[in-house]
């Protein structure tokens, strides 16, 4: 296969509509800001944990954790 047909470093394929808004803006995907609450940190980990099992299982946990990363807010 010719170089010059395959994939390069950026190089962006695909329509626009079916690009992610940090592929069109050329940003790096959700990275998480240093500044926020231990909790909210906490809580952003758990909601997006990679194994089911290590998520929140109902809704009454992600309540409790969201009352957390609040008070732990400034303002």
């Amino acid at each position: 296969m010719p170089a010059s047909s395959k994939t390069q470093t950026g190089v962006v394929l695909g329509t626009p509509g079916s690009l992610s808004p940090e592929q069109l803006a050329g940003q790096k995907p959700f990275q998480r800001k240093a500044e926020h609450p231990q909790a909210c940190r906490a809580m952003i980990d758990r909601a997006l944990h990679k194994d089911p099992a290590q998520g929140y299982q109902r809704g009454r946990e992600i309540e409790q954790d969201a009352s957390a990363c609040m008070n732990g807010l400034p303002g």
